[in-house]
């Protein structure tokens, strides 16, 4: 169970791989589709999704066309389809691998709740990571309840975690699986009930930008 959290930290190769994929699968799906769409698309610079793109091409992982209007029209070729199917089996590994490590983390997080008498459990967050800890809390702990998680909003989250912990009957801890802007949702949620309250699996404490004591 962590007790911390620290600088989310993914392995350059990783990046560069989902990126890679990410261009990939923009080109593939829209063969007309302009540099500026596809960095909106990544959430990347403008010059980096340039860089990538030309080095698609000298790999010969892509072809480019001209078009009318002075517009390019990009292709993927065979080797690009190949490299794009050993990225995607890659990143559904990964994935996969990922989901079983959240299920195991949560199954011991409940467990030493259970075996501590701290069996009241709520649940703040959103996302696959809430699924694999309701599945996990069964016949463990007692899901007082839900404070979701608002990516776009920790503010919105933070109001609506104290509005619905209040109203929740009483709760001994509060696990937290939001992994959408982790660290503002904890920080608000800990300001609520306070942080010695809160537990953070691991996986989501990769994704806090400080360490916390909790």
């Amino acid at each position: 169970m962590a007790q911390g959290g620290r600088k989310p930290h993914m392995r350059e190769e990783q990046i560069d791989d989902r990126i890679l994929l990410g261009v990939l699968d923009n080109i593939e799906a829209k063969a007309d589709v302009n540099q500026r769409t596809l960095a909106s698309e990544l959430g990347i610079a403008l010059g980096l999704t340039n860089a990538y793109v030309k080095r698609c091409v000298r790999k010969g992982l892509i072809k480019v066309a001209t078009a009318p209007s002075r517009r390019y029209r990009y292709y993927l070729t065979p080797k690009g389809f190949a490299e794009k199917a050993r990225l995607t089996a890659e990143y559904f590994s990964s994935v996969l691998g990922l989901m079983r490590a959240a299920r195991r983390d949560f199954e011991e997080i409940f467990q030493d709740l259970a075996e501590g008498g701290r069996s009241t459990v709520v649940l703040a967050g959103s996302g696959e990571f809430l699924q694999i800890a309701l599945l996990c809390a069964k016949d463990k702990v007692t899901i007082a309840g839900i404070v979701p998680g608002d990516g776009g909003s920790p503010e919105g989250a933070a109001t609506r975690a104290a509005q619905l912990l209040g109203a929740l009957p009483k709760h001994d801890t509060v696990v937290l699986v939001e992994t959408d802007r982790a660290q503002e949702f904890y920080d608000r949620i800990a300001a609520t009930v306070g942080p010695r309250k809160i537990v953070v699996p691991s996986l989501v404490a990769r994704l806090l930008h400080k360490r916390s004591s909790l």
